[in-house]
């Protein structure tokens, strides 16, 4: 239960990082106008929809453990190409990919955790939900001191944790 925890945590990180920062890392990188940079999070949050849509369907064919840690890789390559984007356009594609990446972390992890009983799923979901307290603060401190840049390219290494955590946990089945 440990492990699914961890998973939901750097969840809630990942997607309260991307939820508080991204439209601001936009405007002061990429200097997007007030009606382009909300653009980020609505493509994170759009093919996040999307994707939980599938989710199920590639949980039958692959297993949840490879759904969930591919699509924490997909999420950390959507992160580092945000970051590393010239132009907002590929910006918003990379929030876009994050978003596609972390559809099914929740669902898969609180589904995970609710097999082992209402006692597991209330710990796991008090841990996960505890990340998207931290989340955002710890981006904004590490922006001070490392530049926005870095500090949303952290989120991306966020979404490595959860690939090799996920991989490792035995209860995400």
């Amino acid at each position: 239960m440990v492990a699914l925890g961890i998973i939901g945590f750097c969840g809630a990180v990942a997607e309260g990082a991307v939820a508080d920062w991204s439209g601001v890392f936009m405007k002061d990188r990429l200097r997007a106008g007030d009606g382009v940079a909300p653009l980020a999070y609505a493509g994170f949050a759009c093919l996040m929809l999307l994707a939980r849509l599938l989710c199920d369907r590639l949980k039958d064919r692959y297993g949840a453990r490879r759904v969930v840690a591919y699509g924490a890789l997909l999420a950390a390559a959507g992160i580092f190409a945000a970051v590393l984007a010239p132009d907002q356009a590929l910006a918003i594609a990379g929030f876009a990919c994050a978003g596609a990446g972390l559809a099914a972390v929740f669902p898969f992890v609180f589904s995970a955790a609710g097999r082992h009983g209402a006692a597991s799923l209330a710990a796991v979901a008090t841990f996960s939900y505890s990340g998207g307290l931290f989340g955002p603060p710890v981006i904004g401190f590490l922006a001070q001191g490392w530049g926005l840049g870095m500090a949303i390219g952290f989120v991306g290494l966020v979404g490595i944790a959860i690939a090799v955590a996920a991989g490792r946990a035995k209860w995400l089945a």
